[in-house]
């Protein structure tokens, strides 16, 4: 998040860390939201710690980064008791990379996905230690590893970053190891067109969407991280059902799904590790990339195989009659 508006204030994301809350200047000092900055992504377990708000000063709220490692939040508590938290999306690593918390998404009925609860993620397998202390600080009880058997037993997920890790392969087409896809005998036109064929084979996988969704829909179960190998594909698409499921519109799934465009760098080193300069005239450039054409691709193929996403859920995945009433109803928020 680098800049939001609400209620005639404007949030800044600084570049050195931190926050800027700025009240525009027709707005009333009446209107003024306190400003609160925590560790708590939901700002009624933040109340029970009695936090105190941050100074105003000419009409704007400077906000500190917490130190390196401790995920902070930004509450902003406005007189009628309505709040708005904003977080870092992307959450820096040192080995590990486009790892991301799905909060503050904004549903078409102008409700917000939880801060802190559905993360997603390329591999976990060469973090450092710092790295797994920092995702250990976030409380994530499930990681759900969507990658093939020889995928995971090449990089193994660390068995103590979560109490319970399941394995949850999608479907695949195809082998990144294969002479298809070395540099010396792929194209661009064929990278892309073998790229497109997965996404509509992870819809495919419906024994693993099923425990997926069922574990969210567990009443007690806990922050969720899901991932694969790259963090944009399999993830990619886990992720926009998810979201398309909490009411989130299409526009901002795309959003977030291009978000992995700004990992192109680290993607390119898993399918071409020679360790030169890659750019975008590599044939296997495309399998880096995060074409919102292949995730409509994936969502394409359920639609002309159930009628509907909704038939997806209900009858692909046999989730029962209020599955989705129920998900929203734990992972939304006002």
């Amino acid at each position: 998040m680098e800049k939001m508006e609400c209620r005639g204030y404007v949030v800044h994301k600084l570049p050195e860390g931190g926050w800027q809350v700025t009240a525009q200047s027709e707005v009333s000092k009446d209107t003024r939201p306190e400003v609160y900055l925590t560790m708590e992504p939901d700002w009624r377990d933040a109340a029970l710690s009695d936090p105190a708000p941050l100074p105003w000063a000419s009409g704007t709220c400077c906000v500190p980064a917490f130190p390196r490692g401790y995920r902070s939040y930004l509450h902003l508590r406005f007189p009628d008791g309505h709040v708005e938290t904003e977080a870092d999306r992307i959450l820096p690593l040192e080995r590990g990379f486009n790892f991301r918390d799905l909060g503050g998404y904004r549903t078409s009925r102008g409700l917000a996905v939880r801060w802190g609860k559905l993360y997603r993620s390329a591999r976990l397998s060469r973090l450092t230690q710092k790295d797994q202390t920092d995702i250990r600080q976030l409380g994530i009880r499930t990681i759900c590893d969507l990658r093939s058997d020889a995928e995971s037993g090449r990089d193994p997920t660390p068995g103590d970053l979560a109490p319970d890790i399941r394995r949850l392969p999608l479907n695949l087409t195809m082998d990144p190891n294969t002479p298809a896809h070395t540099a010396g005998s792929a194209d661009q036109a064929l990278a892309l067109s073998m790229l497109r064929d997965s996404y509509r084979a992870f819809t495919q996988s419906r024994t693993a969407y099923a425990e997926f969704f069922h574990l969210l829909l567990e009443p007690e179960s806990g922050p969720v991280l899901f991932h694969c190998t790259a963090g944009k594909d399999r993830t990619g698409v886990t992720a926009a059902l998810l979201l398309w499921a909490l009411d989130v519109p299409w526009d901002i799934i795309v959003q977030d799904f291009v978000i992995s465009n700004q990992f192109t760098s680290h993607l390119m080193q898993l399918i071409a590790p020679g360790g030169g300069a890659v750019d975008a005239s590599h044939p296997l450039w495309p399998m880096a990339w995060a074409y919102p054409e292949n995730l409509e691709a994936a969502i394409e193929t359920i639609v002309a195989e159930y009628g509907s996403l909704d038939r997806f859920f209900a009858k692909g995945l046999e989730l029962g009659p209020g599955w989705k009433e129920d998900l929203q109803s734990k992972y939304l928020v006002s």
